[in-house]
């Protein structure tokens, strides 16, 4: 399944915009008619994957643009979705569209949003937004999170084909599992962490003056079930507790459930018992747990910096859900967020080598603001937004709202497959205004002021000497010391000024040299 197009009347910043998210067809709608034509390409991925960026500055309408197509996919199949006007057109064998006006068009509507893809994955970088999306998304929507209960699931859950799963980079995949049991204090700061200081204190000495582990346990399961409406008056009263709780286990299960846990223990996961996957990966209890995870080099899950969690995680839930689900679509939001310049250089390689051995296809679509991520896109594969300002024509003429979604694709010519890291950055798409840090800039362009006269400064002679010495950028330094020179210095001072810049370029001309 392959998404083509999608055009939005008016939803959040985005106004009678369309959308191209294939480079196989040239889709547009105007005066109420949709015209998809076909055209040539040069395909850089495996025939069975297809990589669309968004890309843009902030406020620009990325995001809003996934919104909208989460909402149409997991709207009720064959109900009215009514919240905005959309057409939306993919493709199977051949292009279809859906949508909830009437149009004219050559292709073939239709009329269930299950026919697009059964699944949606979204990529939740907000606490909140994972908060959300367990207690109110659609069976179709699942999103990717670093907690180990997640990666539990999936070792657990392993099929046999999952052997290959192979992230080339750094880790493969792990193999053992350590696990603690937590502690109760532990577990009661975990759980009413969520809560307002005043209720936060109030259950608290509720619970530290339970001693039996039975009631300790269901108290943290009814903590957990009830969240903000936590009754602090069935907390303290055991028969209350019991009645109100919901729970898998019996006392007499729980006995011998704690007492199996009660020391460490360290499983090769090809080796574990379904009797001990169900004690330690259930998700009524897995809250009672510490898990490590162990690859074959003894390398571990703990040790791990923040970027290999977010990486390893993301590409571990990829490849458990392409083995699991047909007509998958992913909407990433900025899947780039916390990972290293040099993880961001390699994401989309790890993505493509774990999906290219694959016999389905796949359309993954990125909101970006990622250079490194561009850079191993062709234009075709790109879609790039701006946000309407005052002075645009298309403003005056269209009525458009200044910061409104722009789609300016077609007239945006930048080649962006293999460019270089710097030209991307320098792009407006990216920086507006320069790669240097504005604190740089600002004290840079104080030292200039200075020696131009032209505004008042606090900067004495030795002060901006001081600064001209410390810049990294040889061009702009040396400019700096020429008009320096130029304001204080003897013609003595110049000639030894000079000498000294000449003999440093020729000193960098041979390192270069040595290098090649």
């Amino acid at each position: 399944m392959e998404l083509v197009y999608l055009w939005v009347e008016k939803y959040k910043n985005i106004e009678n915009q369309g959308f191209n998210f294939s480079p196989r067809f040239t889709c547009k709608y105007e005066d109420g008619e949709l015209t998809i034509d076909k055209k040539e390409h040069v395909s850089i991925f495996p025939e069975n994957i297809n990589i669309t960026a968004i890309v843009g500055e902030n406020g620009s309408g990325k995001s809003i643009v996934l919104k909208c197509i989460e909402k149409i996919i997991l709207a009720n199949d064959g109900n009215k979705f009514d919240e905005f006007n959309y057409i939306l057109v993919y493709q199977k064998e051949e292009p279809f569209y859906i949508s909830n006006i009437k149009i004219k068009t050559s292709i073939e509507q239709k009329t269930k949003f299950s026919d697009i893809c059964s699944l949606v994955y979204k990529y939740y970088i907000s606490d909140e937004e994972i908060h959300q999306a367990k207690y109110y998304s659609s069976a179709n929507l699942h999103y990717f999170t670093l907690e180990k209960q997640g990666i539990v699931n999936i070792l657990s859950a392993k099929q046999d084909n999952m052997n290959s799963f192979h992230i080339s980079s750094f880790m493969y995949e792990p193999i053992k599992v350590e696990i603690t049991l937590k502690s109760y204090e532990q577990l009661i700061q975990e759980h009413i962490s969520f809560l307002d200081f005043k209720k936060r204190d109030e259950i608290e000495e509720i619970l530290k003056v339970i001693t039996d582990l039975y009631h300790q346990y269901l108290s943290i399961c009814y903590i957990e079930q009830k969240g903000l409406y936590v009754d602090s008056k069935i907390l303290s009263d055991d028969k209350l507790l019991i009645q109100n709780t919901t729970t898998s286990l019996s006392q007499n299960d729980f006995n011998t459930f704690f007492m199996t846990v009660r020391t460490m223990k360290e499983y090769e996961i090809s080796k574990m018992s379904k009797e001990e996957k169900d004690i330690y990966f259930h998700k009524d209890y897995w809250h009672y747990f510490e898990f490590d995870f162990i690859d074959e080099k003894e390398r571990r899950y703990n040790h791990l910096s923040h970027g290999e969690k977010v990486i390893f995680s993301q590409l571990l839930d990829i490849f458990f859900y392409i083995n699991a689900n047909e007509k998958l679509l992913f909407l990433f939001d900025e899947p780039e967020i916390a990972l290293h310049p040099n993880w961001q250089k390699q994401y989309l390689n790890e993505v493509i080598n774990l999906l290219q051995k694959m016999p389905k296809k796949y359309h993954f679509i990125f909101a970006s603001h990622s250079p490194f991520l561009l850079s191993d896109l062709t234009q075709e594969n790109i879609i790039f937004l701006e946000k309407f300002n005052k002075d645009d024509i298309e403003v005056k003429n269209r009525n458009q709202e200044e910061g409104n979604c722009k789609n300016v694709t077609d007239k945006t010519n930048i080649e962006t497959f293999g460019a270089n890291i710097h030209t991307l950055l320098s792009h407006g798409f990216f920086m507006k205004d320069g790669l240097m840090g504005e604190f740089a800039k600002k004290k840079i362009q104080t030292v200039i002021d200075f020696l131009n006269g032209t505004k008042n400064s606090d900067l004495t002679q030795q002060e901006a000497w001081s600064i001209i010495q410390i810049i990294g950028e040889p061009f702009l330094k040396h400019k700096l010391e020429e008009k320096y020179h130029e304001k204080f210095s003897t013609e003595e001072e110049k000639r030894i000024a000079k000498i000294k810049q000449l003999e440093e370029e020729l000193e960098r001309l041979k390192n270069v040299k040595s290098k090649d």
